[in-house]
């Protein structure tokens, strides 16, 4: 299991850390009981004195902000097949997620679970996720600052069973605060992804700024799964198939393309088979067992799912109609971000063998 902001120094001991050079962390071993009830202080932090711990220790008169170091257990990605797969039996996706099978697929293949006590929590940072990320509290209180425009001026509180949903790139910081968690036990919350619906419209209006971030310059999501939501990526002849669907008028600007032609084009239109590929539910990583009618009705839905945040991504008036100006500017607003990411990725490069390393490698 992951153990965040820890020093090289630490490995070993009576806690037993070390790093997995394979997946690049730092972990400590589960059978290792200290790790949920002795508390654990985080390696120093730049930028400390301004999250929620140095407001909490501040109000106790600490002027020394402190925060515990949490762990995170990549149960999706990090386990074995046979671990996976026994933890999977006794995970359940919430209801939102479980009214459909494609969303409790995902949900269950993509979890994680974090375990902090009182006084951890997380720096600001943005996961390098593409779909939605949903927190659900499973125990005690998590506090959430996030990145919300405009600012809001109440803090975000998650408790049993209460949970949070943000889209792809959405800085965000958290504390587990002592008063919230008189008991002092273990706080325990999972994560996992949600990719249908995708969250069209935040994605249009942030794209330029997305494309600046590492969801680009090391996720490629732009110009891979991101693609799909400009048709931008889409083949060739797809795209001329699905602007011939538009009458003249449609092109004019007169008629726009309906939500109706454009779920039709997706399930059907022999231009648009890449969107209708089966879904693979039978990769090495993945621990629950599909049947093949459950793995075909999933597809079918994840082509609707996709066709929806289409529109959403196309319709940017909000009218309920795509013109083929919409049409254009999405695309165009697709190309130009894209090329904003190149030159940040340059740039990055550039700073990189420019700049002399000032502070020590931490591992």
């Amino acid at each position: 299991m992951r153990a965040e902001y820890l020093e090289g120094e630490e490995w070993g001991g009576e806690w037993g850390f070390f790093r997995d050079e394979a997946e690049g962390e730092n972990k400590v071993p589960l059978d290792n009981g200290l790790w949920w009830h002795a508390p654990r202080p985080a390696r120093p932090r730049r930028g400390i004195e301004q999250h929620m711990a140095a407001e909490a220790d501040a109000a106790e008169g600490d002027a020394a902000p402190r925060l515990t170091a949490p762990y995170i257990w990549h149960v999706k990605d990090q386990e074995p097949l046979s671990t996976k797969r026994s933890v999977q039996r006794v995970w359940r996706a919430p209801y939102f997620a479980a009214r459909s099978p494609l969303a409790a697929w995902e949900a269950s293949e993509s979890f994680e679970l974090w375990f902090s006590l009182p006084g951890g929590g997380t720096m600001a940072h943005g996961d390098a996720y593409g779909e939605v990320t949903v927190s659900l509290q499973l125990r005690g209180v998590k506090r959430w600052r996030m990145m919300m425009v405009p600012p809001s001026p109440i803090g975000i509180d998650t408790s049993d069973g209460g949970a949070l949903v943000f889209p792809p790139g959405y800085l965000h910081e958290t504390f587990v605060r002592p008063a919230d968690n008189p008991g002092g036990g273990c706080t325990v919350a999972t994560t996992f992804q949600m990719a249908a619906p995708a969250a069209s419209r935040y994605l249009h209006a942030w794209l330029p700024r997305l494309a600046q971030t590492n969801l680009q310059t090391e996720e490629r999501l732009i110009s891979s799964e991101w693609s799909v939501l400009a048709l931008a990526g889409l083949p060739r002849q797809a795209a001329a198939a699905l602007r011939r669907r538009q009458t003249p008028e449609a092109r004019r600007g007169s008629r726009a393309l309906s939500p109706a032609e454009l779920r039709a084009f997706f399930l059907s239109h022999p231009a648009a088979g890449w969107a209708r590929r089966p879904l693979k539910t039978d990769l090495p990583h993945h621990g629950a067992v599909v049947d093949a009618a459950s793995a075909a009705a999933m597809t079918v839905e994840r082509t609707v799912v996709r066709a929806r945040d289409v529109w959403s991504f196309l319709d940017t008036d909000r009218d309920g109609a795509v013109t083929a100006e919409e049409l254009v500017a999405s695309g165009r607003r697709w190309h130009e971000s894209l090329r904003a990411a190149a030159v940040a990725l340059r740039e990055r490069r550039r700073r990189s063998k420019d700049a002399p390393r000032t502070t020590p490698h931490r591992p």
